[in-house]
């Protein structure tokens, strides 16, 4: 199931006045929670291209483990890619972050200023959540 599909249940169940932007910035902060979603999506805002999915697996892996890309193991690299596929380019997609075509397995970076505003947040600091 598609996270779009969930975006009006999601927002039926908030409090009164909550509207569709607070759905896609809800949507947009869930995607960006996983460090390897922030990974994948800063490897794929180098790019101004669509990148197949095998080269944004191979930059995900040498970035998570401060490799070089030519060093990273093919296995790794399949590993990722599947993880990719099926866990986390469908909630980046569905929240608008990236756009996936699985037949091509090409995947472009779509968002504006995501990245910067999530990016100074590290696993080292404490989280801060707002209260609705």
């Amino acid at each position: 199931m598609d996270m779009r599909d969930l975006a009006p249940t999601i927002a039926a169940q908030q409090p009164f006045g909550v509207n569709d932007e607070w759905t896609a910035t809800h949507l947009e902060r869930i995607a960006v929670s996983n460090g390897r979603r922030r990974d994948a999506l800063q490897c794929l805002g180098r790019f101004v291209y669509p990148v197949e999915l095998r080269t944004l697996a191979a930059h995900t892996v040498a970035i998570r483990n401060d490799l070089s890309v030519d060093t990273v193991e093919a296995d790794a690299t399949e590993r990722m890619a599947i993880q990719l596929h099926h866990l986390d380019i469908p909630v980046l997609s569905a929240s608008g972050l990236l756009a996936y075509d699985a037949e091509s397995r090409l995947v472009v970076y779509t968002a504006t200023d995501v990245m910067n505003q999530y990016a100074s947040e590290s696993v080292s600091e404490p989280r801060q959540f707002s209260a609705l």
